[in-house]
């Protein structure tokens, strides 16, 4: 069974019995109460090497690139190999088992150490890759440019690894000698 995408959230505020959903119009005075009305908590995704034993949490950016994150949580749960990247230094890949079409929203080749991102090809504009897809990616040192055989692409960054990601990058680190792992991606 197939889930449908949620709409993207939108943020609103009560303001002493006013709503409001841009954020000019939230301003901070003694005499009135601010109270956000979505969840507070981020969503957490749980990364788990299933041979290693080894996983990590990111937490989303469901602000930042609420379409990117809203698409990438109606394929969870994921189950398979990921490889290290090619072209792009310290670079992990994910190819998912479906394409989702999601514009460029939060995108950057300036990425960091713990940045969790999401890609998407079309097929036959890069050398080598005659089929669309999208995957999901993540950084785990500085010397990373996102890239493909023709230079530096800009994926959408949809979330920061926050737990256990020093473990999590020893074995990211191994790929490049020991070559693809099974990973489990879910929703925790």
């Amino acid at each position: 069974m197939q889930r449908s995408m949620p709409p993207p959230p939108i943020v609103m505020y009560q303001i002493n019995e006013r709503e409001v959903t841009e954020p000019d119009q939230i301003f901070d005075t003694s005499d009135r109460l601010i109270i956000p009305w979505e969840n507070p908590m981020p969503t957490r995704l749980k990364f788990n090497f299933v041979d290693e034993g080894v996983s990590a949490i990111a937490e989303l950016f469901e602000h930042q690139a609420p379409k990117s994150c809203a698409a990438v949580l109606t394929i969870l749960p994921q189950n398979d190999f990921a490889h290290h990247a090619t072209y792009s230094g310290a670079e992990v890949a994910f190819i998912l088992d479906r394409d989702i079409k999601v514009g460029k929203e939060n995108a950057t080749i300036k990425v960091l150490p713990g940045d969790l991102c999401f890609a998407r090809f079309d097929g036959g504009v890069h050398y080598g890759f005659p089929d669309d897809f999208s995957e999901l990616c993540w950084f785990y040192d500085r010397d990373t440019t996102p890239s493909m055989p023709d230079g530096p692409v800009a994926p959408n960054i949809i979330g920061k690894f926050v737990e256990n990601f020093d473990e999590f990058t020893a074995v990211c680190r191994r790929m490049k000698r020991e070559g693809v792992k099974r990973i489990e991606i879910t929703v925790e």
